[in-house]
């Protein structure tokens, strides 16, 4: 039979059948399609350039349009591998929704219509403001479970669900900017931690984690101004100056970075490992009487340390102390 003579209905179910061989969410990409046809509508209606659109006067589009695009980066990755026969028949479904025309597009709108209303109705009708709050929590702390068990993709579906009923959780956020940093996708990444910061702009922890994004991008510069951020937000968290001063290292500015160094084990004077780094890094400038009370407080703090004694030949063999 030939494609441009199948009734509208056939043509959509025929897609259906499409998504389900492919195991892929059909509601999933309806809604993707439903929101790329009429987000396309009303840019060429309205406007000359995507430029000339102000999404900071649309907070709620913006934020609508932010969870259409992790949904839509969800489903390229279901995508990714098909290959030749996934092509094929992703032309044979758009090329029927070219002939069906309006009326699949309409059929689209109003599936994503009655998602969204159905969901919300059961949300807002069903449970108090304290009740939700507690099921949010729950929601949250389960994709943080499932992220600490390394099941991410787990864990990134239970973050969206939650940003689906509460578009402005900054812990679902800031969980799945943690999530794509361990996945390597620093671009999302990026994105939801500057989201958390903009509904929060005092979050030290979001600051912190968009400059790790930064630094393992290699953009220590602006990885150096979110952490000072960070610090100005939180000047009494060691692991703040801990970073920072990693920062500076990777920068070749060691100077800097042992103040940094210094300024943590200041906030936490018996933490074995904030010792550990100052001690390599005075130990890298010479600085044999610095060296030398940082290994001892090393033997109070972890007596049982495997290199005391050749942390204690390098400190012997340093000539000249270096200036503090």
């Amino acid at each position: 039979m030939v494609v441009g003579s199948i009734p509208a209905r056939g043509k959509f179910l025929h897609m259906q059948n499409i998504a389900i061989f492919f195991n892929i969410d059909l509601l999933l990409i309806l809604i993707i399609l439903a929101s790329g046809t009429v987000a396309a509508a009303m840019i060429a209606r309205k406007f000359s350039s995507i430029s000339a659109i102000d999404l900071e006067k649309i907070q709620i589009e913006k934020e609508r349009a932010q969870r259409h695009h992790l949904l839509e980066d969800r489903l390229r990755r279901k995508l990714r591998g098909h290959g030749k026969v996934f092509l094929v028949g992703f032309n044979l479904v758009f090329g029927q929704m070219r002939s069906a025309g309006k009326l699949l597009v309409q059929k689209i709108v109003e599936l994503e219509n009655r998602y969204e209303e159905q969901l919300k109705k059961a949300w807002k009708i069903k449970l108090s403001t304290e009740e939700k709050a507690v099921k949010l929590r729950a929601m949250v702390n389960q994709a943080d479970e499932l992220a600490s068990n390394e099941q991410y993709r787990e864990a990134e579906k239970k973050y969206i669900e939650v940003l689906s009923l509460d578009p402005k959780n900054i812990a679902a956020y800031k969980g799945l900017g943690k999530i794509y940093m361990f996945l390597k996708e620093y671009d999302n990444a990026k994105e939801v931690l500057k989201q958390a910061i903009k509904l929060n702009k005092k979050d030290d922890e979001a600051y912190a984690e968009l400059a790790t994004v930064e630094t393992n991008l290699g953009n220590f510069d602006q990885a150096e101004t979110d952490l000072l951020e960070s610090i100005a937000q939180n000047p009494d968290l060691a692991a703040h100056h801990i970073d920072l001063g990693k920062v500076y290292a990777a920068k070749g500015e060691m100077e800097k970075a042992l103040v940094q160094y210094q300024e943590a084990v200041k906030l936490e004077s018996a933490n074995p490992k904030n010792l550990n780094i100052l001690l390599d890094a005075a130990l890298d400038l010479n600085k044999k009487t610095l060296a030398q009370q940082t290994l001892d407080a090393l033997k109070i703090a972890n007596p049982e340390n495997q290199k005391i004694e050749e942390y204690q030949t390098k400190i012997n063999e340093i000539k000249e102390d270096a200036p503090l």
